[in-house]
């Protein structure tokens, strides 16, 4: 994958700056435009963007806003521009059904302080200020298409209309001054929103000025068949003209979004100032192949100094952000250093996925910038260029200006913080009288009373590293131990442990269940099942079937006869003999992605689709099966459980946690208490269903 950046402060898609928490269904900054339904499909919307969230009332020229789309019901677009004047023959985000996508927007100001949206199809919206340019500091632009290779598309001047895909492994040059609103003289850098659709096959885009060698950079990632937008700020270069390479054959559309005079927007070739892949490398070695960021936790990058952006005299920069390499949902949230982090996020992503956004934020005490990970994932950052202090450019807060959803309904619940020390619950477990919980980033188990709350924190033995399951034996208690390749044994009275190395060539733990004898676990780094004997902790290694190909086993459950595991992304189960450990794939109806976690009913199997907002249920004995989306709203499901009555699971993207009637499949949305965010791993105790919140560090107990 290759990265590189966007305009102003989104991370990931370019995405609106959706709140990390149950604040982030329905909670604007004041109130106004809230959880007033979906935007028609076929209608236009105006909103209200001075005077609101940081923005002055006067004297705004345009503002920078994350705009995000969720529950679409069918394919569509979404056009954003100057309220007053005529709807534009260009788009800022493209959309298919089911799918949430995120986009950065610079866009002047209209009449009555007002931006104008239209929906192609019904859709909610939401939209967060990133900050503001005086009329001076940027020529804003009502957007004006430049580019368009698919057949019979028009751009605004008939130039580089239908000319056909863009070759994979090519470059074209595009005019982009004396066109669309730019001046021909006088343009040090353009705002560009860049679409590809239609591409053949995975690849990337990358943009740069015209006259200079390609940098080792990208701004749009994709998969087949995708269409991704992103925005772009590049300098011009050659000739008035930027460069694109395309990896693989795509079409691409390019729409104008305005323009930097030299003086007001310093345009670098794109270098990379962090990358915490394994092998990767930084324009300057420093931030370079650190490992996955274990969210959640925050780091702070220096971007001053670094990559042509000088030591001093910076207001904000432009960064490229790009997550790769998630294992469950999760966001990103920049924000400039030393301040407090914001209730936003500029990169929301599910397990598996590779999300790139554009980030324009300013830059914060000794010349870094803070980043907020809510779960574990390999970050990826480039800087495009920088706003010179006093350049013209009102860096923010990130703020949220609307949102269309409704508030789900709440169930009474009580959050309870873990005690301190503990921090990054990815697992959840219960012994009959306490919940347990594994806490990936402290390497402890929290053991909290489940009818007081009072917790207590245990130390896991000596070299075991982020624990991620959790599981009671009914003596003792379990976790699987990602990094160090191996499962703990907690005893639940004292809290004493030992550790069991897995059979030789197991990696990276995750799931884990009992079937009453034996500790079974999915690997996650070797696509293989280990058995570990409860009493000696003697283990035997399983090989998942080769039908599984390169797809990672996460999710694990016991039936009562079998063992069944989740093939991530292969949508597929695995049913396992517990006694000889041969398995049989057995695959998921059309349309279930990416699939997390497991639970049996009883009667069937239960799975949570994270990617594509739904559970399946297949029945044990036949192994039919039959997809249910969750309601809108639902974002993420990962965690699931059955209650003797109800399939529930936990939704960590939107916060909250989905009810599933096991026979008809009908589904409500419940939300967390305030103050519960990312909710990954679920249980019930009983009488009331627990969720451990990851990127909040606390547990809700919730009556059902």
């Amino acid at each position: 994958m290759r990265v590189w950046a966007r305009l102003l402060v989104c991370v990931s898609l370019c995405g609106v700056v959706v709140a990390p928490a149950a604040a982030v269904v329905a909670d604007t900054i004041d109130g106004l435009f809230n959880g007033v339904g979906p935007v028609a499909g076929g209608s236009s919307v105006d909103l209200t963007v001075v005077g609101r969230g940081g923005v002055p009332s006067t004297g705004v020229g345009s503002v920078a806003l994350n705009v995000t789309v969720t529950n679409p019901v069918v394919a569509g677009f979404v056009t954003v521009w100057p309220a007053g004047v005529a709807r534009p023959n260009a788009s800022n985000l493209n959309f298919v059904a089911g799918l949430t996508v995120p986009n950065m927007v610079i866009v002047p100001v209209g009449s009555g302080g007002k931006v104008s949206m239209f929906a192609s199809s019904t859709v909610d919206v939401i939209v967060d200020v990133l900050g503001w340019f005086a009329p001076a500091g940027f020529a804003g632009l009502t957007p004006a298409r430049l580019m368009d290779t698919r057949v019979d598309s028009p751009t605004v001047d008939g130039v580089s209309a239908g000319a056909g895909v863009v070759a994979g492994l090519t470059s074209v040059d595009l005019s982009v001054v004396g066109r669309g609103g730019v001046p021909s003289a006088g343009v040090g850098s353009v705002a560009l929103n860049v679409t590809v659709a239609n591409p053949n096959l995975p690849g990337f885009v990358t943009v740069w000025p015209a006259g200079v060698p390609r940098p080792n950079a990208s701004n749009l990632n994709f998969v087949a068949g995708q269409t991704v937008p992103n925005m772009v700020i590049v300098p011009v270069g050659a000739s008035g003209k930027v460069s694109m390479f395309a990896s693989s054959t795509t079409d691409v559309i390019v729409d104008v979004l305005g323009w930097f005079e030299p003086s007001g927007f310093a345009g670098l070739t794109p270098a990379r100032l962090m990358d915490t892949r394994a092998g990767s490398s930084t324009v300057d070695g420093a931030f370079a192949a650190g490992g996955l960021v274990k969210g959640p936790t925050s780091v702070d990058l220096t971007v001053v100094g670094r990559g042509g952006v000088p030591p001093t005299g910076v207001g904000s920069v432009a960064l490229n952000v790009t997550v790769t390499n998630p294992f469950v949902a999760g966001f990103v949230t920049v924000w400039p250093a030393g301040g407090v982090r914001p209730n936003a996020s500029n990169l929301n992503f599910v397990g598996g996925q590779t999300v790139p956004n554009m980030v324009l934020v300013p830059v914060g005490v000794d010349g870094r910038i803070s980043l907020f990970v809510s779960s574990p994932v390999d970050v990826v950052v480039d800087v495009l260029g920088f706003v010179p202090a006093g350049g013209g450019f009102a860096g923010l807060s990130p703020a949220r200006l609307m949102d269309t959803r409704p508030a789900p309904p709440a169930l009474p619940g009580t959050n309870f913080a873990l005690p301190v020390g503990a921090i990054g619950p990815s697992g959840i477990a219960f012994d009959g009288t306490n919940i347990w919980t594994a806490n990936y980033n402290t390497n402890n188990v929290s053991r909290i009373n489940a009818a007081t709350g009072v917790g207590f924190n245990f130390a896991l033995p000596a070299g075991a590293s982020r624990p991620f399951g959790i599981v009671f034996d009914g003596t003792n208690i379990w976790t699987t131990n990602f990094n160090s390749n191996d499962v703990s044994r907690i005893d639940a009275a004292t809290g004493v442990g030992t550790n069991f190395a897995l059979p030789a060539g197991a990696t990276n733990p995750q799931g884990i269940t009992f079937d009453g004898s034996n500790i079974w676990t999915t690997n996650f780094g070797t696509r293989s099942v280990s058995r570990i004997n409860a009493a000696t902790g003697v283990g035997t290694d399983f090989a998942l079937p080769v039908g599984v190909g390169s797809s990672r086993p996460q999710g694990i459950t016991f039936d009562g006869a079998n063992i069944w595991t989740t093939n991530r992304t292969n949508a597929s189960v695995t049913r396992i003999n517990p006694a000889t450990g041969a398995g049989t794939i057995i695959a998921l109806p059309t349309g279930a992605n990416n699939v997390l976690g497991i639970v049996s009913d009883g009667t069937n199997i239960w799975t949570t689709n994270s990617v594509s907002k739904s559970v399946s249920r297949i029945n044990l004995a036949t192994g039919a099966g039959t997809n249910f989306a969750l309601p809108e709203g639902a974002i993420g499901p990962d965690g699931i459980v059955f209650d003797g009555t109800n399939v529930w699971t936990t939704n960590s993207g939107s916060h909250n946690v989905s009810r599933i009637n096991p026979t008809s499949g009908e589904a409500t949305n419940f939300a967390l208490p305030a103050g519960a965010t990312e909710p990954h791993a679920i249980v019930f105790d009983g009488t009331n269903i627990w969720t451990a919140n990851q990127s909040s560090s606390n547990v809700t107990k919730l009556s059902r």
